[in-house]
């Protein structure tokens, strides 16, 4: 499950913000009718484009993520990291349990440690795949990251599922490496992403795990972050991602996202 999981590794503590209790969509004006949603409105090949820029307003995020994964026996992992991200490909992360997980990307480096007095490794994120970085330079709680290694491939319309306005399968490249052949993405009718549908071939006939986008919330207009996620795999296990105390946009200190003394304690 390691392509489909998300695996974030954890984060720090969290930084005072803009709780998504607190924020609202902007009223329309006497009369004026909705635009339609940009990713229902662009053509196939650029619905990732406009998916990823109604992000753009999202500066930075914090919350707190509880994943528990099923293990083949009837075990299951669960484990509660806190996340600080923001643009410019930062990440700050500690896994609290277990505890020792630590990751700091400041934005041209990534320096892992993986237990609590151990080493840290440090390796460019510029030498990473798309898809090993996908999770940590996309914003949490999205699907953005689970699309980021289609970005640029084929894509085109395919049948909606029941109670969806759109769906739009993406084929990665035949040389990929670490993505699934085919992915498609299920839109509802205000533009939000209701599932992601992986495919074990590049013509989108042999489905196989499911991922699916619970308890949305629109942030800013068009940009939706969701605090439930739950991936269904082809053995009928389903791990599930919770992301709490969410909060955007927040004045994080830029200290957060450097490794000087992040790894002293």
């Amino acid at each position: 499950m390691a392509v489909f999981s998300r695996a974030r590794p954890g984060a720090l503590a969290l930084a005072a913000g803009v709780l998504l209790s607190a924020l609202a969509a902007p009223a329309l004006a006497d009369g004026a009718a909705p635009a339609a949603p940009a990713v229902l409105a662009a053509p196939a090949e650029g619905v990732y484009a406009a998916l990823r820029a109604s992000y753009e307003g999202v500066s930075n995020l914090t919350c707190v993520v509880r994943r528990e994964m099923p293990l083949p026996g009837g075990k299951t992992v669960r484990v509660i990291s806190r996340v600080a991200w923001a643009r410019g490909n930062r990440l700050a992360s500690v896994s609290v349990s277990p505890p020792g997980r630590k990751v700091v990307i400041d934005g041209e480096k990534v320096y892992d440690r993986r237990e609590a007095g151990g080493a840290v490794r440090v390796r460019a994120l510029s030498d990473q795949s798309t898809a090993q970085k996908a999770n940590q330079v996309s914003v949490p709680a999205s699907p953005e990251e689970y699309l980021l290694p289609f970005d640029g491939a084929e894509a085109r319309d395919i049948p909606p599922a029941k109670g969806e306005a759109r769906r739009v399968l993406f084929v990665s490249p035949e040389d990929a490496v670490g993505v699934p052949p085919s992915i498609a993405a299920g839109f509802a009718a205000d533009g939000r992403v209701t599932e992601l549908t992986y495919f074990l071939d590049r013509g989108g006939e042999a489905p196989g795990a499911r991922l699916r986008f619970l308890l949305p919330r629109e942030v800013l207009p068009g940009a939706w972050l969701y605090a439930r996620e739950e991936l269904a795999d082809a053995d009928g296990r389903t791990a599930v991602s919770r992301f709490d105390e969410l909060a955007v946009n927040a004045d994080l200190p830029a200290s957060l996202f450097s490794a000087d003394g992040a790894f002293d304690e």
